[in-house]
């Protein structure tokens, strides 16, 4: 609720901002929440309780110099593979696009790496470790799609989208779009709930929820490349309507995944790595996007409508192969 009150406001400051002041303005209104949310932290941190200061697993002895030592090699490495990149294909775009995806996901696999050889973790902690790989997976899918809200979809809003409601006499304003999906989680999150309360201990189990939110999102994105395809921009432009029941429906698809997802996380996670586990979720976000943009690059000379199909075909096969293993995935887990 926290992310997606924020969420739903943020688009309507900056929107407003950026309509009254200018681009700079509204992206000045990033730093001000920042600035905002970090007094009300140090403000209030000594409210909360104990548990909030124990470190499961603390740096002993030179583990703080290896590790920033390694951080600083990790950005110094980033830049010189940025570089190479660069050299290599002579253009600037490419090159960023592959280093955001090859980051995230080398430092995915880091992370899956050390937990799987860590004396730290036991064999039934590993087991849950293995279950949790289709679950990542099909999260990254999703969020390759999901994160595109504010790219591809914007971009529909602004240019392929008759903003005029009928009969009201408004407009709305491309910004007004990225405020739908957090308003629907909002509405729709505790119905959800309800929902998924009231099936405990029955379909759909956690790992078919995943299964049928890359479904449901790979639906969308079919849906997507259907209104690019119908809706050039110009004078053939979509209803208003149109982008506003994707989001919901992409709403649907992200409460079946991602609060799932964060509770899968910590339910999974090694005792001994359960922040690295949350990091390691987080990765899911950065690494979607990090092949969307790669995808993207790569396609630059495609219809968007094309590029939509294409992702959802993809997703589409992942969400029936995550279907597959579900039996599996689920009795891996069935102790927690």
């Amino acid at each position: 609720m926290s992310i997606n009150i924020g969420s739903l406001v943020s688009p309507l400051v900056t929107g407003w901002l950026r309509w009254h002041h200018g681009y700079h303005a509204g992206f000045s209104a990033a730093a001000v929440g920042m600035a905002l949310a970090l007094a009300a932290f140090i403000h209030g941190r000594h409210r909360l309780s104990a548990f909030a200061f124990t470190v499961p697993s603390p740096l002993v002895g030179d583990e703080r110099r290896r590790l920033i030592i390694g951080s600083f090699t990790v950005l110094a490495g980033a830049g010189m593979l940025l570089a190479a990149l660069r050299g290599i294909t002579g253009d600037l775009l490419p090159a960023i696009s592959t280093t955001m995806l090859i980051v995230p996901a080398a430092t995915a696999i880091a992370y899956f790496t050390i937990m799987f050889r860590s004396s730290k973790v036991t064999h039934r902690e590993r087991v849950h470790l293995r279950a949790y790989i289709p679950l990542w997976i099909g999260a990254v899918l999703f969020f390759m799609i999901s994160e595109q809200a504010a790219g591809k979809m914007a971009t529909f809003a602004k240019d392929n989208t008759d903003a005029h409601v009928p009969f009201f006499g408004w407009a709305i304003s491309p910004e007004t779009y990225q405020a739908v999906n957090p308003g629907a989680i909002v509405v729709l999150a505790p119905l959800v709930s309800c929902f998924f309360t009231w099936r405990a201990g029955r379909f759909p189990s956690t790992i078919m929820k995943f299964a049928i939110s890359v479904l449901i999102i790979g639906l969308t994105a079919i849906l997507i490349g259907y209104g690019f395809q119908t809706w050039t921009g110009g004078d053939d432009l979509a209803p208003w309507w149109f982008l506003g029941v994707t989001f919901v429906i992409l709403t649907i698809s992200e409460l079946f995944l991602s609060p799932v997802g964060l509770s899968t996380t910590s339910a999974l996670a090694p005792k001994n790595f359960a922040s690295q586990a949350m990091a390691l979720w987080l990765l899911t976000t950065a690494t979607g996007q990090g092949i969307a943009g790669f995808v993207i690059s790569r396609t630059a000379g495609i219809a968007d409508s094309t590029y939509y199909f294409g992702l959802g075909a993809v997703t589409l096969v992942a969400a029936v192969l995550l279907f597959a293993v579900a039996p599996w995935a689920q009795r891996q887990m069935s102790d927690v």
